[in-house]
């Protein structure tokens, strides 16, 4: 199933109850509603449109809203399901046609589908392939790294992954590895996560936010400068500073043809500035960076207290180190991290 939409860009779906083939049987009512349920969770908003629904079957939902009516009537009456950002599945002929004079996004399972432009399934359910934010995400980062590769493969290459303590770095270098991996892109990883931190603000000068003087030799006069310039490496047994962290897995080897991940909080200092090639920033809401820094669940309300906490605080002086370092105004990827499993391109700003 191929598109030429833009499926990062996305926020919003909507699906014509009216002229849905696949949903007519029991069976297949039921599985719209698991997979309904299933893009509620990776954030999407969601519109039902149908002139038989019942709203309060879906007052479960987080991001689902129902329009009752006629879907062109509807379609003419309500200006946001005509937007860039709006994608629509619909089986009416008719109804893509409009679609498609509008430049619409949208996707069907009958054969006019292709030919008005559209995205044609077999099955409904295929869409939860595509329209799944991080699997979208990693793909878009790691196509990029791909076509650097291919045009110089011998050039070494770092990715360098920022975010807050706490806010889930391992998860995002599993998700994006695993799909690099696929497209057998060589990689090698540098977990910095607790050798770097706003907890060692207090050192001076250059060693602000690094654990040790150590470990910022080690890590930019060992690892990353001689990777920059093209040098193999091997490191054979963890260095004793490094015992009882898990950096990376020893014997640590680097070849030119391969990528370098390096994660941490405090990673875009203006020591790295010239060995990170790929600066890619992972954002959360205050309300997210609160419950992961307190590991509350973030899906419950909490005490607003706890963000007013966090923010005076290790939000504070995390923001001190995003603008000292004018981190944002150097990013190639600012992505959205509040959910684990939905994270999303959010657009860059300059500061």
């Amino acid at each position: 199933m191929k598109t030429k939409f833009q499926l990062n860009k996305v926020c919003r779906l909507v699906f014509d109850l009216n002229h849905l083939h696949s949903i007519s049987s029991d069976e297949g009512w039921t599985n719209f509603q698991t997979m309904i349920k299933v893009l509620d969770e990776r954030s999407y908003s969601i519109v039902l449109i149908s002139e038989m629904i019942r709203i309060q079957d879906w007052q479960t939902y987080q991001n689902v809203s129902v329009l009752n009516g006629k879907t062109p009537d509807l379609l003419q009456q309500n200006t946001n399901l005509d937007d860039p950002l709006v994608f629509w599945i619909s089986d009416d002929p008719d109804i893509q046609t409009l679609l498609a004079q509008r430049n619409q996004g949208f996707a069907g399972s009958i054969a006019e589908t292709l030919q008005k432009k559209g995205m044609q399934y077999q099955n409904l359910q295929d869409l939860l392939e595509v329209f799944h934010p991080s699997r979208n995400t990693a793909q878009e980062i790691a196509g990029t790294v791909e076509k650097l590769k291919l045009e110089s493969p011998k050039m070494p290459l770092t990715l360098g992954i920022g975010g807050p303590e706490g806010c889930g770095h391992a998860f995002f270098v599993g998700e994006l590895l695993e799909v690099m991996e696929a497209k057998n892109i060589l990689v090698s990883g540098l977990d910095l996560t607790e050798q770097l931190g706003i907890e060692f603000s207090k050192q001076h000068d250059l060693l602000k936010y690094w654990r040790s003087e150590w470990v910022c030799n080690w890590v930019l006069e060992h690892v990353l400068s001689p990777f920059s310039r093209g040098e193999q490496q091997l490191i054979e047994q963890a260095p004793e500073p490094l015992s009882g962290f898990e950096v990376t897995p020893f014997p640590f080897y680097l070849v030119p043809e391969m990528v370098l991940v390096v994660w941490g909080s405090t990673l875009f200092l203006k020591q790295f500035s010239e060995l990170i090639d790929i600066r890619i920033l992972l954002e959360l809401s205050p309300s997210a960076a609160t419950a992961r820094a307190f590991n509350i669940d973030e899906r419950e309300d909490f005490d607003p207290s706890f963000i007013e906490s966090y923010q005076s605080s290790e939000g504070a002086a995390y923001q001190e180190y995003l603008d000292d370092c004018k981190v944002h105004q150097s990013l190639d990827y600012l992505i959205d991290f509040d959910n684990f499993h939905a994270f999303r391109m959010k657009e860059k700003r300059s500061s």
